[in-house]
């Protein structure tokens, strides 16, 4: 019986600990984490794509995400969750079911949700899904919707006309 009630703590700590690393795989996004992106990719371009676990287009856009990756991209994909911190498990498990649970994976931090939003994107009022492909120069092409499979695959060519924001319906 002792055996028994030492293998189970000896489980639930085990439990515990992989749970612990799980939400650590989402990094806390705060008012400095861009920056810290953008150095991060230094004078390379790369795809920012902000989600929640309660906007049901994110979950389209996952799926796209997932699909694209799979095309072995050289573009990085940054991935900020823009639910509380107290959601990290089930974000980081939902990034998981997609297969992006390997990206550059984010979730906001304890500050004030809005502030966030403005060190993001003065002009981005927290609508979902909403992405920005940051080309080599860090200059930022939103875009606010679904980046479906079409966006994706022309993201390179977008890349190499420098156009300014090419593959988005945002003014």
């Amino acid at each position: 019986m002792k055996k028994h009630i030492q293998l189970f703590i000896f489980c639930i700590f085990i439990a515990g600990i992989t749970s612990t690393v799980h939400a650590n795989d989402l990094k806390k996004f705060d008012a400095n984490s861009l920056a810290s992106i953008k150095e991060s990719y230094a004078n390379r371009p790369f795809l920012l794509v902000l989600w929640s676990l309660e906007c049901p287009s994110c979950y389209i856009e996952l799926d796209n995400l997932s699909a694209w990756l799979k095309t072995k991209p050289s573009i990085p994909l940054v991935l900020i969750s823009t639910d509380s911190l107290d959601t990290q498990q089930e974000a980081f498990g939902l990034l998981s079911e997609y297969g992006l649970q390997k990206n550059d994976n984010w979730i906001f931090g304890s500050q004030a949700h809005i502030m966030l939003r403005q060190k993001i994107d003065p002009l981005w009022y927290g609508e979902l899904p909403r992405s920005y492909l940051f080309d080599s120069q860090h200059t930022a092409h939103p875009h606010t919707g679904v980046l479906t499979k079409e966006h994706l695959k022309d993201i390179p060519r977008v890349l190499k006309s420098n156009i300014k924001r090419p593959y988005s319906r945002d003014p």
